[in-house]
């Protein structure tokens, strides 16, 4: 693990742990619990860090452990930018309305970090599997994949864990969803939206964090 590597650790883990702080000190000024499920959603955004940053290594040619690892990740890898749907749970009349916005940011701000970081760490590992010419169109791949995975989550209610534990249900609604004309536009205009916002973010974060390095090198 580089040091650039361990300094983003660091930063993710710091921005995570005030995340936590503000859900326990929200339950303990409220003595409403409503908020902590947040936790487990931001752990569920880390696990497809992790798996990017020690499951994943780097390899000359696709092996089968690196092919399980990777569709692990895929299937893990909404849980991050699902973050920024929790907004839903905001109210504006909640006598911590203000609490409430500064929590729900620092937990969508760490989701989209991950989501972006944990892309780079791919990138870094799997990608020389890829010929340069199709690594920009896997990233946007990836992307969709994961905005439409926002929308299995927070629209049709599935989890990443329904891909082994309820995987005819899952493939029913997912083919509903694209084929059923009463289901299609909503699924497009959800995926969509999320596509565009996560593309857009990826591609902020490249100029912030690896522009410059890229253009010195």
């Amino acid at each position: 693990m580089n040091n650039t590597t361990k300094s983003q650790l660091k930063a993710l883990y710091f921005l995570s742990a005030f995340a936590v702080c503000l859900s326990i000190g929200r339950s303990i000024y409220t003595q409403h619990w409503s908020f902590l499920f947040l936790i487990w959603n931001l752990f569920l955004a880390w696990v497809p860090y992790w798996v990017s940053l020690y499951g994943i290594k780097r390899e000359n040619k696709l092996n089968l452990r690196t092919a399980v690892f990777i569709m692990g990740w895929m299937a893990f890898l909404p849980n991050a930018p699902y973050l920024v749907t929790d907004f839903i749970h905001f109210h504006s009349t909640s006598k911590t309305k203000w609490l409430d916005i500064i929590l729900l940011s620092t937990y969508a701000l760490s989701g989209i970090l991950l989501f972006y970081f944990s892309i780079r760490k791919l990138k870094e590992t799997c990608y020389n599997l890829i010929p340069k010419k199709w690594q920009a169109l896997a990233t946007f791949g990836i992307i969709g994949s994961s905005a439409y995975g926002i929308y299995l989550g927070r629209v049709l209610r599935f989890n990443s864990w329904d891909v082994i534990t309820n995987p005819l249900e899952l493939a029913n609604s997912i083919f509903r969803s694209i084929f059923s004309p009463s289901c299609f536009l909503h699924t497009a205009y959800i995926t969509l939206l999320f596509m565009v916002f996560l593309y857009i973010s990826v591609r902020v974060f490249d100029f912030l964090f690896y522009q410059a390095n890229e253009e010195k090198n």
